[in-house]
């Protein structure tokens, strides 16, 4: 599970997730509190990587964590 607190309300962000199986990238979004969550399953052994990133032409990372299965 990856879990946050402090982003912008209502709000959409970019997740990119880094894995031994490959990477790529989805959304998600932000309750009325700021904060998010996601389920995400682990099939391989190995570090994994989650970065957030804003949506829009000028993206930039917000936060990144990493964590090894």
């Amino acid at each position: 599970m990856l879990s946050g607190n402090g982003f912008a309300a209502n709000s959409q962000y970019l997740l990119l997730l880094d894995s031994p199986g490959g990477s790529g990238m989805t959304t998600v979004n932000t309750d009325s509190s700021g904060s998010l969550t996601g389920v995400f399953w682990t099939y391989w052994s190995g570090t994994y990587t989650a970065e957030i990133w804003t949506e829009g032409h000028h993206s930039s990372e917000v936060t990144s964590c990493s964590t090894t299965a």
